[in-house]
């Protein structure tokens, strides 16, 4: 098993289409969290959901084998948002979305899929700062699903 020291945290970011930001320090991993709960930027283009694509691995990420590559998916707004992990078990790919216990009244409607053709479920939604506690966690745990929110089995993969 590698140490989570020496794992890579790669970040694509919906309105920066042809960019992989790539974290090889841990120590800068709290920055990397910052942005990646910041919303994107309010005079973005039409088609950009908030959505922040998180791989941790030995090497920096290869969009060439994304299919099978364990990943985080965040979706943020300006006060909230949601979170989708994809495990992967030899060959076998599981989805989980987070899952709100106490579900954010009047909960927007966030994007589940870049395209816009599926939504995350209302009781997926989270406020920042859990949403921030799971991203933390998922990059601090060299890419494992984070314990600090629930989770239920998604219907929608990624």
């Amino acid at each position: 098993m590698t140490s989570v020291a020496s794992q890579v945290a790669s970040v694509h970011y919906d309105e920066r289409p042809h960019e992989w930001r790539a974290v090889h320090d841990p120590r800068g991993y709290q920055q990397l969290v910052d942005d990646v709960v910041s919303p994107p930027p309010a005079d973005s283009p039409v088609w950009v959901r908030g959505h922040r694509m998180i791989v941790v691995s030995e090497h920096p990420y290869d969009p060439a084998s994304a299919e099978l590559t364990p990943m985080l998916l965040v979706a943020v707004t300006a006060d909230c948002g949601a979170a989708y992990v994809r495990e992967v078990d030899h060959g076998i790919v599981t989805g989980w979305v987070t899952n709100n216990p106490s579900p954010i009244p009047n909960a927007p409607e966030i994007p589940f899929a870049s395209q816009g053709w599926a939504s995350f479920p209302a009781a997926a939604v989270l406020t920042t700062d859990q949403v921030r506690a799971l991203v933390t966690e998922y990059v601090a745990t060299g890419g494992q699903r984070p314990s600090s929110v629930a989770w239920q089995a998604s219907e929608l993969m990624q």
